[in-house]
């Protein structure tokens, strides 16, 4: 009797054996990561979400009422104020702070001497940490006369503005101290997408006499559509998370006319202390950003197939 032969060989039985123990010690790395992320992000989603079905007394869990705390909040007037206001957020975040980088990168290209200083200079505000940036901001917008931009205001004989005190721009101006110190970080993105691009393409633009306008239009801006949009849903997925910066400027104020989902959830926890409405406000800003995030990944898929 002759014994069969085996349809692997022993080499790679033993590549394999050697394979996974070689495996383990990315798997032993990947824990400590895996438990963080477990403790910090996944629990407390989920403790978040148990929470918001039941009515509390601090934090504790009293009575099971289902899914009526987020009826509740949909109908209170508070909730509909701050999902409006994130929608403004997000459309003066486009205009102000999504838009500008694409051309200051484009510019920034275009330069031939001075390239890493103007770098730096661009991407410096973005070292701030983001109270930091609020508070200066908010020296700066102070309605009374020795603010910063009502003392500049006052040289030309014009009498202090209320900035931040104006209701229907308070919002815009929250978003010009946010692009100030976010765009620097975009533009040096989208530098790095420019460089990267095939300089055949350009030099057949300026053999066939195409203005630096045109190149921009039929070159630049349709070989950085890819990047553009990613950026564009990372703006909107990150606008909509704001809270610190309308806390520290504002309050949420005048009139709520800048508070945010992020500073409504705060306040149901930490001002008013009705936990069960801080948690629903907080997991459907979850929901919201969980689809955007979905759209985000199948948009950079796309990206990558095409690239």
């Amino acid at each position: 009797m002759f014994k069969r032969k085996s349809k692997y060989p022993r080499t790679l039985k033993r590549r394999g054996f050697l394979g996974l123990k070689a495996d383990m010690s990315a798997y032993v790395l990947m824990i400590p990561s895996v438990i963080l992320l477990f403790i910090l992000v996944w629990r407390p989603i989920y403790t978040g979400f148990i929470m918001s079905l039941y009515k509390t007394q601090g934090y504790n869990m009293v009575e099971f009422v289902g899914f009526q705390n987020y009826a509740d909040i949909i109908h209170e007037s508070l909730f509909t104020t701050a999902v409006w206001n994130s929608v403004k957020y997000v459309f003066w975040s486009i205009i102000i702070g999504f838009i500008p980088p694409i051309f200051i990168a484009i510019m920034m290209c275009e330069l031939r001497k001075c390239k890493g200083f103007v770098k730096f200079a661009v991407y410096f505000p973005g070292i701030c940490p983001a109270i930091v940036t609020s508070l200066l901001w908010a020296l700066m917008y102070d309605p009374g006369a020795g603010g910063l931009l009502n003392t500049i205001l006052g040289q030309f004989g014009v009498e202090p503005y209320g900035w931040l005190n104006d209701q229907t721009k308070t919002i815009m101006y929250i978003i010009v101290s946010m692009s100030w110190a976010g765009f620097g970080s975009a533009a040096i993105l989208y530098l790095a997408t420019l460089e990267g691009l095939p300089k055949e393409l350009y030099e057949a633009a300026i053999i066939d006499g195409a203005s630096i306008f045109q190149r921009v239009r039929y070159i630049t801006l349709p070989q950085m559509s890819g990047i553009i949009l990613l950026m564009l849903i990372r703006n909107i997925s990150g606008v909509f998370q704001i809270m610190q910066e309308p806390l520290a400027m504002t309050g949420g104020g005048p009139n709520n006319a800048s508070l945010s989902l992020g500073l409504l959830g705060y306040r149901y926890g930490f001002v008013y202390f009705q936990i069960d409405k801080a948690v629903t406000v907080g997991f459907i800003t979850f929901a919201l950003l969980f689809v955007i995030t979905l759209i985000y990944f199948r948009v950079e898929k796309k990206v990558s197939e095409n690239v």
